[in-house]
């Protein structure tokens, strides 16, 4: 049933085009055919803030542990966010204002990290020292699952991300391509500032 309302092409699109969360809306329009970029107009300022805080944090504990174990360590690889980077984030949230990620399923979908790591998953990125701007490329696409999970164990989401990937061929998906403004440095306004 589900996999015949992708089919359609736009069909999801059609009943909810306006208001329609990221995640549905992206693989809706990809599925339909789109090779458009994923870009800043695609995500909401919230989503944004989010991947902003989730870099943030990946760096901040990249720089801890290399504080602890020495030069050279890492907690993760610099550079790109895998799903461990999104639950790191998430156990150091306070407990009250963590988003719901036990038994997600489609509840994911109503916060910016769950809207984020459906939509984006694992990703690369650039930072710039001097500005902040961060710059994420990766390439919007459904990698094979493992095998050992059935998509039915996976629920709604699970059967939409497994008929996905077999409708997307292997090596295909859309460039994403979104640029974070980072903060901005302080203007001098004299010769004492």
């Amino acid at each position: 049933m589900v996999a015949a309302a992708i089919r359609a092409g736009g069909l999801l699109s059609n009943v909810m085009p306006q208001g329609m969360m990221t995640p549905v809306r992206v693989l809706d329009e990809t599925l339909s055919g789109s090779n458009a970029p994923l870009t800043n107009k695609d995500i909401t300022p919230e989503q944004q803030d989010f991947l902003k805080s989730l870099i943030s944090h990946k760096e901040a504990k990249n720089a801890e542990y290399a504080k602890k174990f020495g030069e050279g360590s890492r907690f993760s690889n610099p550079n790109a966010v895998a799903y461990s980077d999104y639950y790191n984030w998430w156990k150091d949230q306070p407990e009250d204002s963590r988003p719901e990620i036990k038994n997600q399923g489609m509840k994911s979908l109503l916060s910016p990290y769950g809207q984020m790591q459906t939509t984006l998953g694992q990703f690369n990125y650039k930072k710039d020292p001097k500005t902040g701007e961060i710059r994420i490329t990766d390439t919007y696409n459904f990698n094979p699952l493992e095998t050992s999970k059935d998509e039915n164990d996976l629920g709604v989401y699970g059967s939409i991300r497994e008929y996905a990937g077999r409708q997307l061929p292997e090596g295909s998906g859309r460039p994403v391509n979104i640029t974070l403004i980072g903060e901005q440095p302080k203007k001098k306004r004299s010769l004492l500032d």
